[in-house]
């Protein structure tokens, strides 16, 4: 059947009004989706793709270097720390040191050990000065040896860090580490009869 003639005598057809229309649902799917259009789009849309994969991959450089900054400063902090409980350690322990040189040379209970702890400057022969005097003794050399084990510690957890993180280094070296290993058994064989002794006569004295 014949398509109707407009008014210049041509036959009316609707192909030209859908033409149209596709071409301008086109447009409209160009402009919501330029990625996927033509080459350029498709490129661009790419790029940006390829950029944020990239963005997470490098994103991760960053995050090891902060968890190694913070293990390496907490490294050094352990570090200070151990030196300051070992010497502390030391310190305290030094009393059992003393008391070698002076048992015998004045009586068992007058020494200098005996009028520092007491806070005497008296004889400290009688009973109720001596048994205080043992008390804290006691006390003592226990607080120095327990400082020595967290130091002891502090020791295993720094060795346990660098086999975590190779690229901490110590800034000791292993001729001061033997030193120091040598200096604390000799003080602990000597404090232990002392503090064995000690300890047996604070128990009885309870």
């Amino acid at each position: 059947m014949d398509k109707p003639a407009d008014g210049r005598g041509n036959t009316g057809s609707t192909d030209g009004i859908k033409a149209e229309s596709d071409a301008g649902n086109e447009r409209h799917i160009c402009k919501a989706n330029p990625a996927t259009t033509d080459g350029i789009g498709k490129k661009h849309g790419t790029e940006d793709t390829s950029e944020n994969f990239s963005g997470k991959k490098y994103a991760l450089a960053p995050k090891a270097a902060t968890k190694f900054l913070k293990a390496s400063r907490c490294y050094v902090a352990l570090g200070k720390a151990r030196r300051v409980l070992w010497w502390l350690g030391l310190l305290l322990l030094s009393p059992a040191l003393i008391l070698w040189a002076e048992w015998g040379a004045n009586g068992d209970d007058d020494t200098i050990i005996c009028r520092v702890l007491t806070f005497s400057s008296s004889s400290c022969m009688n009973l109720t000065t001596a048994t205080e005097y043992v008390r804290r003794l006691t006390l003592v050399l226990i607080m120095g040896v327990v400082c020595w084990i967290a130091a002891l510690v502090i020791f295993g957890v720094r060795s346990y860090m660098r086999s975590v993180y190779p690229e901490l280094r110590d800034h000791s070296s292993s001729a001061s580490h033997v030193l120091v290993g040598i200096i604390s058994f000799l003080v602990l064989v000597m404090v232990f009869p002392v503090l064995v002794i000690t300890l047996l006569s604070a128990l009885m004295t309870l």
